[in-house]
């Protein structure tokens, strides 16, 4: 690289971190974050586990590390969204390296105009900025994902391919352990360190497959530690409530989605997006021109991404309900998907110039359908009003006015930020609490439900020290509140309004 190469390629990943950091700042609080929050703070400051002392509807390793993180610090959302960053970042660093490997035998101008191009189809593409920056599982699992793909594909290369694949087990086995819809990922991996590469012997095929298998056995030791510890709960929360419960509710709700209308909404919401549909169309387009090359066609590498696609495509429509950060894992694996094909037109002769033309129009279309975006870096200047600021800000108002009990809240975030305790029954609020319903009497009891059939009961004897409602907007979530206010009225609480809009119910003694 020469120094103007180096300058553009620092000056790129700052802005971009910048722009990142700008957005988690910036919007508002979604109700999935409380889930994942909540868990960590509940484990670092009173050491409650998922599943055993609270439901919990998800793989446990996002948890972990935010306990870890919250051990350093008050201000949870904050620190939450910064790691969130972090991993949409590194996996934008660690993608470009792996492009400007590849073209390594290429002009430098080359390689600096399509390694640049394939960074700014992965920052701004519309279902990436969407979910990259938030308090989910999301970030995490794809960027452990995502390694584990890389270091698959550094194994296929053949030298000291051993570790490449432990380092490839251990990871996808993390990234499961963080987010279970990236669990048939597995049998693509699986198939390809059987059957790939073609020309070694099959004793080291198996070798492989060890390798592969061991590091995915120590992956996934926080699952099978939690399993042993309670595996009736770990079973309930990870399949009963995410299969037969979700879809009662979900039922109930008027929300389910059957296949076809799973596959209806990436067309008419995902692929709807000019930015989503421009990396899609240049993915097809270099991987149908350069079919015509022989060595493409058994270029290892290139299989692994488009055996992998399915496989994460069987783990985005998995869930009851289709949401566009379901498609956050496909972005990656498409964006480093190019690299073989573009490394075959290349080696050709005579492309150059189309590739760049083909790269640089998806990297606009994708940069403008999301540029709207870059409005929020005006707002990295005044600290005291972003998002994570003010809720902390309200929590820390709450501490001063709540009583000695737990508080009362299907949004959980705010107290923990206060250091005020919770209901740990309704820490992955609010869908512990709409789907209590739907769950018989002994389930309730057993893994530690609190709905509003069981609500005055599972309070007593000592009454919330606040309740917290409003942290929410629209009649959905009013109604999901109505049983608190009901239960703060028999109380005679009276109000205060709060810096982040939630109202706190409190006693008048």
């Amino acid at each position: 690289m020469t120094g103007k190469q180096i300058a553009l390629t620092v000056a790129m990943s700052a802005l971009m971190l910048l722009v990142l950091c700008a957005i988690a700042m910036s919007r508002g609080l979604n109700v999935d974050e409380h889930q994942f929050v909540a868990s960590g703070a509940l484990l670092a400051r009173e050491g409650f586990l998922p599943y055993r002392d609270y439901p919990f509807f998800h793989t446990p390793n996002l948890p972990l590390v935010y306990a870890l993180l919250f051990r350093g610090t008050d201000y949870l959302l904050l620190s939450a969204r910064l790691l969130s960053v972090l991993c949409a970042f590194l996996g934008l660093i660690f993608i470009s390296r792996a492009m400007w490997r590849s073209l390594s035998g290429h002009s430098g101008t080359f390689r600096v105009f399509i390694t640049g191009s394939a960074a700014i189809l992965l920052f701004s593409n519309p279902v990436v900025l969407y979910s990259c920056w938030r308090a989910w599982n999301h970030p995490l699992a794809t960027l452990l994902a995502t390694t584990a793909v890389l270091c698959l594909w550094r194994a296929l290369d053949g030298r000291k391919s051993g570790r490449w694949y432990f380092a490839a087990g251990l990871l996808l086995s993390l990234a499961i352990g963080t987010r279970l819809t990236f669990a048939p990922l597995g049998l693509a991996f699986v198939g390809i360190s059987l059957f790939l590469p073609a020309q070694i012997d099959i004793r080291t095929r198996m070798r492989n497959a060890l390798l592969l298998a061991a590091g995915g056995v120590i992956g996934a030791s926080p699952m099978l530690w939690l399993f042993a510890l309670d595996a009736r709960a770990f079973i309930f929360n990870n399949f009963t409530w995410n299969g037969s419960i979700s879809e009662l509710y979900q039922r109930a709700a008027v929300k389910y989605a059957g296949l076809g209308s799973k596959l209806f909404y990436i067309v008419t919401n995902v692929l709807r997006n000019p930015g989503n549909l421009a990396l899609l169309l240049l993915f097809l387009t270099v991987q149908y021109a350069a079919l015509r090359q022989r060595e493409f066609r058994r270029d290892p590498r290139n299989l692994l991404v488009l055996v992998s696609l399915p496989c994460l495509l069987i783990g985005a429509l998995a869930p009851a309900v289709p949401y566009d950060q379901y498609f956050y894992e496909f972005v990656p694996v498409l964006v480093l998907g190019l690299v073989p094909p573009v490394v075959a037109l290349a080696r050709a002769g005579g492309l150059e110039r189309l590739i760049c033309w083909g790269f640089g129009a998806a990297a606009v279309i994708s940069l403008f359908s999301t540029g709207q975006d870059f409005r929020y870096m005006r707002k990295l200047a005044t600290p005291s009003r972003w998002t994570p600021v003010v809720l902390h800000r309200a929590g820390m108002e709450l501490a001063q006015i709540a009583g000695p009990g737990p508080v009362l809240t299907l949004a959980p975030i705010t107290p923990l930020e206060g250091r005020l305790r919770i209901y740990r029954a309704l820490a992955a609020s609010p869908y512990a609490w709409i789907t209590a319903g739907f769950l018989s009497e002994e389930q309730r009891r057993q893994f530690g439900f609190i709905g509003q059939q069981n609500l005055a009961s599972a309070l007593e004897p000592r009454p919330p020290g606040a309740i917290c409602t409003g942290s929410q907007r629209g009649n959905q979530r009013r109604a999901e509140e109505t049983m608190l206010l009901r239960y703060k009225d028999s109380l005679g609480y009276i109000s205060f309004g709060l810096a982040n809009g939630e109202t706190a119910w409190v006693s008048q003694h």
